[in-house]
């Protein structure tokens, strides 16, 4: 007669099986979801990093030079529109005034005011129906067409410079020659910068 093999199985589980007070490994614990052993090298808590000594940190003169600007046009920017006193006329239509030193085209406006077309093109429609401007031909091509200050709108970008001017004499706290040295040294910046944005395009 063959052996009933779940009868053999049984057997060997009882005779092979741990006995009643006989040790527990450590994986057995585990199973049956007791807590492993202390490891003292993992309960370790890091330390904090220590700080740098005290001695102080220099800032170097381009980057405080970015900075003074940075605040400075964030100060003028926030104040400009509200104390323009025109609520017709956006942050936008502000600059395009302000720009509108000579007849400009439209997409060299949009290369100084470093923004896209589009924005020009909407800013000069409202600017056109304010009666502050004007489209004319260009006289160097008769195919395109470039934006021209009318009367009242010297007349309110006279009042922007006026508001522009007190703003950064308030805020930036420099002498008139400090300003002019400094209006030198802008100029010759935006220039720079208009420049080198011409040449990687190119390269583009």
């Amino acid at each position: 007669m063959r052996a009933d093999p779940m009868k053999l199985s049984t057997e060997k589980l009882l005779t092979d099986g741990p006995k009643v007070g006989d040790p527990v490994s450590t994986d057995a614990a585990e199973t049956a979801g007791a807590e492993p052993p202390f490891d003292e090298q993992a309960d370790t808590v890091k330390a904090d990093p220590e700080p740098a000594d005290a001695a102080p940190v220099t800032t170097r003169p381009e980057v405080t030079a970015m900075l003074g600007v940075f605040a400075l046009y964030q100060s003028i920017d926030a104040c400009i529109e509200e104390r323009a006193e025109a609520p017709e006329l956006n942050r936008v239509d502000c600059h395009l005034l302000i720009r509108l030193d000579r007849p400009r085209r439209m997409g060299e406006l949009a290369r100084l005011l470093r923004t896209v077309p589009s924005n020009v093109t909407a800013s000069a429609d409202t600017l056109e129906q304010l009666g502050l401007i004007v489209r004319s031909r260009d006289p160097e091509d008769r195919r395109a067409w470039q934006l021209c200050l009318t009367e009242a709108g010297r007349v309110k970008r006279d009042m922007l410079q006026d508001v522009a001017t007190e703003l950064f004499q308030g805020i930036s706290g420099l002498t008139a020659e400090e300003t002019q040295q400094f209006a030198i040294l802008s100029a010759r910046i935006h220039d720079n910068v208009l420049e080198t944005e011409k040449t990687s395009f190119r390269k583009e």
